[in-house]
């Protein structure tokens, strides 16, 4: 908590690579690196003894900016993710991880979603591309490019 994590030396490097935790709080950290952080099978179960939560960070000038895969009972919230690539890379989460109050930057996607259930809710998403998400749900691809979210914008004023 409360970190500042990059002036690496190499590369290609990750300033967190959270692999299969039961009950992580990773909060508070302001972190610069090509990979920022991997959260990978993270959860929360009867065992652990504090809350599974990803929260206040500032993840910034890597090639992702947060990735996130086979996640369930997780908190994500209050981050920034800015990546040169993708802001925030969501894979196979199960519906209980809760991504709320972030704000998501990529420059091909602020969000890519693939096969997951997480719950999305008061995000910001920002594209420097020309889309602004990727998202497919068992076999369909939802239109994200900036043009469709545009028009829908216009039309929920």
């Amino acid at each position: 908590m409360g970190n500042t994590i990059g002036g690496f030396t190499n590369t290609y490097n990750y300033a967190a690579y959270l692999y299969n935790i039961d009950g992580c709080k990773f909060s508070g950290n302001d972190v610069e690196s090509y990979y920022s952080i991997l959260a990978y099978y993270l959860n929360k179960t009867s065992a652990a003894t504090v809350e599974t939560e990803i929260s206040n960070n500032m993840f910034k000038n890597g090639y992702y900016g947060f990735r996130m895969y086979y996640g369930a009972n997780v908190g994500v919230y209050h981050n920034t993710a800015v990546g040169s690539y993708y802001g925030f890379y969501d894979y196979y989460n199960q519906s209980t991880v809760d991504v709320r109050n972030n704000i998501f930057q990529g420059g091909n996607y602020a969000l890519y979603s693939y096969n997951s259930g997480s719950v999305f809710d008061y995000n910001l998403y920002y594209s420097t591309g020309t889309y602004l998400a990727y998202i497919y749900q068992s076999g369909t691809n939802y239109p994200t490019d900036l043009h469709h979210c545009k028009q829908w914008i216009l039309l929920r004023i």
